[in-house]
């Protein structure tokens, strides 16, 4: 089927869609690059894919824009791969699908490897999503390897600007390999001054293990920092601040489990809820002050009650609700913004930190 590329650009970045299998994302942010490179399915990369769709959506805002795309491996059982992304200023958030055809069963899968091209400073890791460690960027090859995935990853050039990698809301579904039977999983980063390969190996069975027939889902995000963007929030004199004991969230919508800390976990129905309608009877700007992101157990968050226990964090909830709120209060000239108690270096705090831009009109660009 015949696909075109796809083009969106922003204030600080343009961002290329390929009518090619792989790579299946480009990302250029001032003087840093990122490869998001297709699924590998049993040995078989989406390389080697027919694509079926690389479709665009645009939200009539400006705000954000949609894309879905839709490939077949036409190898093995012939796996098929559909993704889809909300690009936004600062921000893709990714979803993948990846089932088995003919009757197959999917064995071993690469998520997605992604590269990141720069002059890179450091870059830090962090395992529970509050906290980096840092390193520094050589000229050897740092190699690093992790049993679970990184629930961040940071790199920063020599300008300040930051390149992001998150997991997704649903951890349960990246640490899945370790409730499967003959099931492992690895995660590793390859890293020099000039480029950074992150790679998930989400599922790898043994060769006598019994593989369930099923389809299988990732969601994970990507966000940048431009050391010339603005990395406080817009101090608006009419903004209304309001502080968790501000919310009105009834106890139902703390953390449970790891990280019962006292402090809400924005998955939570009853908080998400209520964050929305807050925003619904805004008038004008609203900055939320928000816990810091950590691991939550709570499957009752997940609206899975049959199960006690779920690991999840809501770090993508914050990017979800933070384009959903800009977009409300947008119609009446204000902004959502989400700032939490204490300074983070994450990209992911400038987005939420800081008003959306609109994106730009790339249909020029498309047709060089």
């Amino acid at each position: 089927m015949k696909t075109d590329a796809i083009r969106i650009a922003g204030a600080d970045f343009n961002l290329r869609v390929p009518d090619v299998a792989s790579p299946v994302l480009e990302l250029v942010v001032a003087g840093m690059r990122l490869e998001v490179y297709g699924t590998s399915c049993d040995g078989f990369g989406e390389q080697q894919a027919l694509v079926a769709k690389n479709r665009r959506h645009r939200a009539e805002d400006g705000l954000s824009a949609g894309v879905e795309q839709a490939r077949t491996i036409p190898f093995g059982c012939e796996f098929q791969v559909c993704r889809r992304m909300t690009v936004a200023d600062g921000l893709v958030q990714v979803t993948v699908d990846v089932r088995a055809g003919n009757g197959g069963r999917l064995r071993q899968c690469t998520l997605d490897p992604i590269r990141l091209h720069g002059q890179w400073r450091r870059f830090g890791i962090s395992m529970d999503g509050k906290d980096f460690k840092w390193h520094d960027a050589g000229d050897e090859t740092r190699n690093l390897d992790f049993a679970e995935p990184p629930l961040r990853c940071l790199a920063e050039d020599e300008s300040g600007a930051m390149l992001e990698i998150g997991c997704g809301d649903d951890l349960w579904r990246h640490r899945i390999a370790e409730t499967l039977p003959q099931c492992t999983a690895s995660f590793s980063m390859s890293v020099t001054r000039k480029q950074i390969v992150f790679e998930r190996r989400m599922l790898d069975f043994a060769s006598d293990a019994e593989v369930p027939s099923r389809p299988w889902r990732w969601e994970y995000y990507l966000a940048w920092f431009a050391a010339t963007a603005p990395m406080e929030s817009v101090q608006e004199e009419n903004a209304v601040r309001l502080a968790p004991a501000d919310w009105g969230v009834s106890g139902g919508g703390l953390r449970q489990g790891v990280g019962a800390d006292g402090t809400f976990c924005l998955a939570a129905p009853p908080v998400r809820r209520r964050l929305r309608d807050l925003v619904r009877g805004a008038r004008g700007s609203l900055v939320l002050e928000t816990p810091l992101p950590g691991v939550c157990q709570a499957a009752a968050h997940l609206d899975r009650g049959t199960r006690e226990e779920l690991a999840h964090w809501d770090m993508g909830e914050r990017l979800t609700l933070k384009l959903w709120g800009c977009r409300q209060l947008g119609r009446r000239g204000g902004a959502l913004y989400l700032e939490f108690p204490e300074k983070s270096a994450g990209a992911a705090e400038a987005v939420l930190s800081r008003r959306l831009r609109p994106l730009r009109d790339a249909e020029e660009e498309e047709e060089e």
